[in-house]
C-alpha cells in the first residue's frame, strides 16, 4: 500500500485526538477518540504491526462499552476498570 496514504491515515488519528481536548461533552469525546483510536488500528494493520492493532482494538472496545454504559447497567459494574486494567498489563 501507498505510505503516503497510511501516513494520511495517521494524520486523521492525530487530528482526531488533538480535536478530543476541545470537546466538552462526554459522549462526543469518547466518539471522537473512540474513531481516532479505530483510524490507528487501520493504519497498524497496514503496516504489518498486528500486535499494536490488537492493543489498540481492545481501547475501541473499552470506549464502545463506556459510551453504551448508560443503557446497559451491566457496564457500569464496578469489575470493568480491574479488567481493563489486567486485560492491558
Amino acid at each position: 500500500m501507498n505510505p503516503i496514504i497510511i501516513q494520511a491515515i495517521g494524520f486523521v488519528c492525530t487530528i482526531c485526538y488533538l480535536a478530543s481536548y476541545q470537546i466538552k461533552n462526554n459522549k462526543t469525546l469518547i466518539l471522537v477518540q473512540m474513531l481516532g483510536s479505530i483510524a490507528l488500528v487501520i493504519q497498524y494493520m497496514l503496516l504489518g504491526a498486528f500486535g499494536g492493532s490488537i492493543t489498540v482494538f481492545a481501547t475501541v472496545i473499552r470506549f464502545y462499552m463506556v459510551y453504551i454504559s448508560d443503557k446497559h447497567p451491566f457496564l457500569k459494574k464496578k469489575f470493568w476498570p480491574y479488567f481493563w486494567v489486567v486485560a492491558f498489563a
